[in-house]
């Protein structure tokens, strides 16, 4: 049915369009918004639905699944958040190790965002139960989300991140259309401004893209091409790439980033002196990065409005300058940095754990081999010493009864020696005496 209905509306559109283009342009535009609102729908219903399947939930280990169904259709970010930490937390509490796992991960990537800190925190828990378990599939997922988050503020470990990723990923022969993490190296690579690394990276992803068409669509790659062209010095390919986008997103109100884009016309338009459509491009970038809560890039399109307006509006430009001091104390606090940094030390000295008890587990492993080859060799001793044994038993044996044989062959020789002297002269005798017969035969 609903097919029919979009088959009929496109109809009517193509007959209508030949009528008037502009009343046509009109109705693409409402239906584009009506399948948005659809989509909205869904998931808000769907939401409902799973809202109310978890106040019924029978067993914890229910819930935790619920709570990581919830994450993705919830209404926005900070509501899929709390349901993530919910079913993480509560994960732990039951040992369910499984559900920590997903619940971590997923609360964890979309936290990133809102407050990488504490999404580093909760990755780094995640990381730690995925080691525990031997779950290498989810741990490179959450190597991935580490690298993401460490993207925003600590280029070192996000790469190193990155790249334990994509080391397992090519062992586990796990495909990118689960891990987009070329294009996810490009991204921090141009975040660091290392440019040729992240185009590189990035025209891997894009290819990877445009085969596939997953996870992400090629068409957000615009976005990051534009801001490596402009930190390569080539304003008008950056251009490009960034209206590019724009246009695309247009037509998608699911694509976020588009105040991202606008960032990146303003920084043109700055560098160029045309401050008027800075501003203009630099208020659409604040507005649009305040709508999706995206914390990082408030704070620069905040910047970059302050720097526009100081001079020409000082009273407008304290306006942006506070926006930017309120949100850069809560996001990059002291008190957040030393728990990062406690974090991050804790895994080291885990790592540094796990490593000392790897080396002492193949040295004892190393140890008991020796002791194998030392026990076969003396085994393999005892055994050649035996068949020595055995074989000199043997030949003693041999020896007596050869010299026993020789005795009795000895014996039976002197025997027939002695038969063959008593027949000798025994027919010495018959002679003599058959001799001495003769004479007295002839008397007689």
């Amino acid at each position: 049915m609903k097919q029919f209905i979009k088959t009929f509306l496109l109809l009517f559109l193509t007959v209508f369009a030949s009528v008037q283009k502009k009343y046509f342009l009109l109705f693409v535009f409402i239906l584009t918004l009506s399948s948005a609102f659809a989509q909205t729908n869904d998931k808000a219903i769907k939401f409902d639905s799973l809202t109310r399947e978890l106040a019924n939930a029978q067993t914890d280990t229910d819930r935790v699944l619920l709570y990581d169904k919830i994450m993705a259709v919830g209404p926005n970010d900070k509501v899929r958040v709390e349901y993530g930490i919910k079913g993480f937390e509560l994960a732990k509490r039951i040992h369910f190790d499984k559900g920590a796992i997903l619940c971590g991960n997923d609360a964890g990537f979309l936290m990133v965002q809102l407050d990488y800190y504490a999404a580093v925190k909760i990755l780094l828990e995640t990381k730690q139960i995925c080691e525990r378990t031997n779950n290498e599939f989810e741990l490179a997922r959450t190597l991935g989300y580490l690298g993401y988050a460490y993207n925003y503020f600590d280029f070192k470990n996000s790469i190193s991140n990155y790249r334990a990723c994509k080391v397992l990923m090519e062992r586990l022969n796990v495909s990118e259309s689960l891990m987009p993490i070329n294009a996810a190296m490009g991204y921090c690579f141009k975040d660091f401004g290392e440019v040729d690394s992240a185009l590189f990276y990035l025209q891997k992803g894009y290819l990877y893209a445009l085969k596939t068409g997953v996870p992400i669509s090629a068409n957000s790659f615009y976005l990051h091409f534009g801001e490596v062209y402009y930190k390569k010095g080539q304003p008008d390919t950056a251009m490009n790439f960034f209206r590019r986008f724009i246009a695309v997103a247009k037509n998608k109100p699911d694509i976020q980033s588009v105040g991202q884009a606008c960032l990146g016309i303003a920084m043109i338009y700055r560098d160029i002196n045309q401050i008027d459509s800075a501003k203009f491009y630099a208020r659409k970038s604040l507005m649009s990065e305040q709508a999706e809560n995206r914390a990082v890039y408030i704070i620069k399109s905040a910047n970059l409005l302050y720097e526009l307006n100081k001079t020409s509006n000082p009273e407008e430009a304290v306006k942006y300058r506070l926006i930017e001091l309120n949100l850069r104390d809560s996001l990059f606090n002291k008190e957040k940095t030393q728990q990062v940094e406690k974090l991050a030390y804790e895994q080291r000295g885990q790592e540094a754990m796990n490593e000392r008890r790897f080396q002492a587990h193949q040295l004892a492993t190393q140890n008991q081999f020796k002791i194998y080859a030392l026990l076969g060799i003396l085994a393999g001793l005892a055994i050649i010493t035996f068949i020595f044994y055995r074989n000199n038993k043997q030949k003693q044996k041999a020896n007596t009864v050869l010299e026993k044989t020789l005795k009795e062959l000895k014996a039976t020789q002197n025997q027939l020696i002695q038969s063959e002297k008593l027949a000798s002269l025994g027919e010495l005798t018959a002679g003599i005496a058959h001799e001495i017969q003769n004479p007295l035969n002839f008397v007689n």
